[in-house]
């Protein structure tokens, strides 16, 4: 997601007003790179992320053009052939949303070669393979063709009503460019229902100071042009059309760094105005390095000691940073068989938590049963009588097992 800069705008800060902000937690979405960290020729395994941290969506970056208008994804895997098919459907059997991401900094985007129809088309076809929950369009260049793009929409959004659609734009603290004031004029027009995903990071040389602090600029300043776009619509409807995705760790701009305290005070700020979601770029890059230079495997920040240490921040839901627990599992849920002979249990992986690399099961006396990352287990060894089974339920992360949760299924 390096972004291209647009020149530099004057600093402005003004906080709008959040009176009307919802009270649920703000949903966190980050980009994964579907090339990275693959298995083999197949993409990392999400399920088994989310399962590890809590993430319930995703947006999957990028689909781009092979040069004849034809799509493929980051890693040249081709779209037709259904590259990455059984992992969304993965995805969606585990309730775990994703949104498609199209085009990035690579200039080779759809809107080049491909005509309006063409690119109705393979929108459509993609949501039809992929069935994800939207489509997200990163357009940081002006080598996107805008008209385009918003035209093919207008059809895909009438036939494919519930689709979500977001534009990811690049902003200054001052806010928006012109080209992200092109998308959203030519958008508003055509009457979508959109999000704007601002990219809070690559400022340029002359911004040496507080990362969070200049993406609440570009945030608040990107707010206030929306309402002179909407100005019939609430502070809080605004704020619910806005997203936030800072580049963690190192920046592509030298001496720009969003450390793990930066993506603390952004997420108060995104929780305490209610926008529409929180991201990041990116999933892949959630791990520790000392390099001082952008990586594409790591984030470089000093104070990131363990693997997906951005996300549990990004994911707490409070005014006060995470913890170091290691938290177990929650929402437990258990259901019998017709011939009292099983009982499955099921439960939600916990927020906030340090990762999970699996989860424990043990009886009522406290001695294993099972141990896995799936969020379910079954106990067949049950007699098939009426009676009281209970059970201990862990997480285990690097640092150890979580503490025990007891739960009991009463059989009559």
């Amino acid at each position: 997601m390096k972004k291209y800069l647009l020149g530099l705008s004057a600093l402005f800060y003004t906080f709008a007003s959040v009176a009307d902000a919802p009270n649920e937690c703000v949903l966190f979405s980050p980009y994964q790179q579907m090339s990275s960290n693959m298995n083999g020729n197949e993409p990392q395994d999400l399920v088994k992320v989310s399962q590890q941290t809590g993430i319930r969506s995703f947006n999957l970056a990028f689909i781009k053009d092979n040069g004849v208008c034809d799509p493929i994804w980051s890693g040249n895997n081709s779209v037709a052939s259904g590259w990455g098919q059984q992992l969304m459907a993965n995805m969606r059997k585990s309730g775990i949303q994703y949104n498609i991401s199209f085009g990035g900094a690579d200039p080779r985007d759809l809107s080049n070669k491909c005509s309006v129809s063409q690119l109705i088309s393979i929108y459509q076809n993609i949501i039809n393979i992929y069935q994800p929950s939207g489509l997200d369009f990163d357009i940081e260049t002006s080598s996107v063709n805008v008209s385009k793009v918003i035209t093919a929409l207008k059809t895909i959004t009438i036939n494919n009503p519930n689709l979500k659609i977001s534009f990811t734009l690049p902003v200054m603290p001052g806010g928006l460019g012109s080209l992200g004031k092109q998308v959203i004029s030519e958008a508003t027009k055509a009457n979508l229902n959109y999000v704007v995903n601002i990219m809070v990071m690559d400022y340029g040389a002359a911004y040496t100071g507080d990362m969070a602090v200049y993406a609440m600029q570009a945030a608040t300043n990107t707010f206030n042009y929306l309402k002179t776009i909407y100005p019939q619509k609430s502070a809080a409807e605004i704020w619910q059309s806005i997203a936030l995705t800072p580049m963690i760790g190192v920046n592509d701009i030298p001496g720009e760094l969003f450390t793990l305290a930066n993506t603390d005070t952004l997420n108060r700020f995104a929780q305490e105005h209610g926008i529409a979601w929180l991201s990041m770029w990116s999933l892949g890059r959630d791990r520790p390095c000392s390099d001082t230079k952008a990586n594409s495997k790591c984030s470089g920040a000093n104070a990131q000691s363990k693997i997906y240490e951005f996300s549990q921040h990004m994911l707490y839901c409070s005014k006060t940073p995470p913890t170091n627990d290691c938290l177990p599992p929650t929402n437990i849920k258990s259901k019998v068989s017709s011939n009292k002979k099983a009982i499955t249990l099921s439960w939600d992986a916990p927020q906030n938590s340090q990762p999970i690399v699996n989860y424990q099961v043990n009886n009522y006396k406290d001695v294993f049963l099972w141990k896995g990352t799936s969020l379910t287990f079954t106990d067949n060894t049950l007699p098939g009588k009426n009676g009281t089974y209970g059970y201990v339920l862990y997480s285990q992360c690097a640092s150890g097992l979580s503490k025990g949760i007891r739960y009991s299924v009463i059989i009559k």
